[in-house]
């Protein structure tokens, strides 16, 4: 299976995750960068994330899935 680099990685997420939407909050960017991270590039994970993720505009919501996909993945 082959994994994203960071960039490529950023680039599947966000298109999934904020679809055509420009605006996005550092804060959002930086929960992004660590979802991506989380996910090790596997671009099914990052778009299922993403798909999750694309209606829930609230940061806690963000910083909970992360948390679990961390717990999840034993990475915490």
């Amino acid at each position: 299976m082959t994994s994203l680099n960071e960039e490529q990685g950023m680039e599947l997420f966000i298109s999934h995750a904020f679809g055509n939407a420009n605006i996005i909050t550092n804060d959002f960017l930086d929960l992004s960068k660590e979802i991506v991270k989380a996910c090790g590039g596997l671009p099914l994970s990052l778009e299922v994330m993403g798909g999750f993720l694309c209606t829930k505009h609230n940061l806690e919501l963000w910083k909970d899935a992360l948390c679990k996909l961390k717990a999840r993945e034993g990475l915490t």
